[in-house]
């Protein structure tokens, strides 16, 4: 089998053999992938299949979000470090890295899953409704996926020329095909159209109980226009659907021990969306295993907070501080400011390895809040971005008073500390550089724990044209795919 039809037939292998009990391992194609659809329960099944491929170890369960922070100047790494995660880390990736090829695998594994279930629900007989909201959340995931893979294998959205640019291929149907890559305006198209269908799709929800934020649902539809829409730089529509989830009554920023129950526990009235790990997942996914590993005792961590970048918050103050950050003894005897945003969810803290696991929260209500900060002051209206600014630092700064935080001069700068200081080790900064058309300079610990960091890998700087910003199309899809061949530069990024 060629290897890169990656983008079919090796994502049915997968479901195939997550979802035995429903599906008696059919034949490699779609014909009898639809036929093993019958019932609202099998698609229930199915969907559920989407979930779990997305919690892959190459997708949000690790990497796709922690390479997100260490490609960028949020961390440096520790002496004997052992090289974890480090050919993307020094910004040495090639087409030819296992990582890059697992992320690609992965994530088009979700879409076919996807994509399975978007096409078999329409002769379904069962509860409409239902049925309806398991097609929006396949939608959703669909386009989901689109988009966090078009954020890693294609230049930032220009205007001038998205319609040529090159993107990623969007695939609407569980097939076995060699597709080309679609261009950047028309995936951006194809993932805004997906995601308003789901939103009208997903009115009542099958998904009741404590339980109900780790599936889609209208208000994360919506909440991922409004980042999408940020990332097109469509102002006013960015604007449009992050006050909309803001408006959501039941959605609420978290403020103090809420806030850094959040991330210990999973739980808050800001979560939107989160990636709803279980205790047999926790065995191998560790998004703050690298910033902390206490696994043996005292901490004895990967990478470490540059200087630069604690020195964005305020120590006292900010509740941020306390609940991303922890200053403790390592194993190596220094006392030192770590990353503790992921402190180890109790529920899994007996399970073997589960380290650092806590779930990914990618859609929270504070993301919302600064898009509504971002687009406003790019619409020029200051005073509105500003409003924002401060109505999620009241929920973040003890005994914060908005008259005594005037509006700065350079507010869109101060927003995008903002963001910075939010969305820490969340995955967001290396796609925020690289839509903002911004590069940076990593430096380690000029203070406390310099003799810590590891010299040779750590003073690093990246210019806003360097090529490594778009990933490379892993050259076994290549290889294999001549939709992809036939295209400029053989489908390849310029520059691999």
């Amino acid at each position: 089998m060629k290897k890169a039809i990656i983008i079919a037939s090796l994502a049915l292998g997968l479901f195939m053999s997550s979802c035995e009990g429903f599906l008696d391992l059919y034949p490699h194609s779609a014909v009898a992938m639809d036929e093993a659809i019958q019932t609202e329960a099998d698609v229930e099944v199915a969907v559920n299949g989407v979930y779990s491929a997305i919690k892959s170890d190459a997708y949000y369960g690790r990497y796709f979000v922690v390479y997100g922070d260490v490609m960028t100047d949020e961390v440096a790494s520790v002496m004997g470090f052992s090289n974890q995660l480090g050919i993307l880390y020094r910004w040495l990736h090639t087409a030819t890295d296992n990582d890059i090829e697992a992320m690609w695998e992965s994530m088009y594994v979700v879409i076919s899953r996807a994509n399975i279930v978007i096409n078999s629900v329409g002769g379904i007989q069962g509860n409409a409704a239902n049925l309806n909201y398991y097609k929006g959340e396949a939608l959703m995931a669909r386009a989901l996926v689109h988009f966090d893979l078009l954020r890693m294998f294609a230049k930032a959205y220009d205007p001038a020329t998205a319609s040529t640019d090159l993107g990623i291929p969007y695939m609407k149907a569980f097939e076995i095909s060699e597709p080309p890559r679609a261009t950047i305006e028309t995936v951006y198209t194809n993932i805004i159209a997906d995601l308003k269908e789901a939103a009208g799709l997903m009115k009542t929800s099958p998904r009741t109980g404590a339980l109900v934020d780790r599936y889609f649902s209208e208000a994360a539809a919506n909440a991922l226009l409004a980042r999408v829409y940020l990332y097109k730089e469509d102002w006013e529509n960015a604007k449009k659907y992050s006050e909309m989830v803001i408006a959501n009554s039941n959605y609420a920023l978290e403020n103090g021990a809420g806030f850094k129950n959040m991330w210990l526990n999973d739980v808050g009235d800001e979560v939107i969306w989160k990636v709803g790990l279980t205790v047999n997942d926790a065995s191998n996914r560790y998004i703050g295993y690298n910033y902390y590993n206490d696994s043996q005792g005292d901490p004895n961590p990967d990478y470490m907070p540059t200087d630069n970048f604690l020195a964005l918050y305020d120590a006292v103050n900010d509740t941020r501080y306390d609940s991303y950050f922890n200053y403790v003894k390592t194993k190596t005897g220094d006392s030192l400011t770590l990353v503790y945003k992921y402190p180890t969810n109790p529920e899994f803290a007996s399970t073997t390895n589960a380290n650092g696991v806590n779930m990914p929260k990618v859609l929270r209500l504070a993301e919302m809040y600064l898009i509504s900060a971002e687009a406003y002051a790019e619409l020029n209206k200051t005073d509105s971005a500003w409003m924002r600014i401060q109505d999620l630092r009241i929920n973040r700064i003890t005994a914060y008073n908005p008259s005594a935080d005037p509006k700065p001069a350079a507010i869109k700068d101060e927003i995008f500390n903002e963001r910075k200081r939010e969305l820490a080790f969340e995955g967001h900064l290396f796609f925020d550089y690289k839509r903002k058309g911004l590069g940076f300079t990593r430096q380690g610990r000029t203070a406390a724990g310099n003799n810590r960091m590891a010299n040779d890998v750590n003073d690093l700087t990246v210019s806003p044209n360097h090529v490594k910003w778009l990933y490379p199309i892993p050259q076994n899809e290549l290889n294999a795919n001549s939709g992809m061949a036939a295209q400029i530069n053989k489908g390849q990024n310029p520059g691999y």
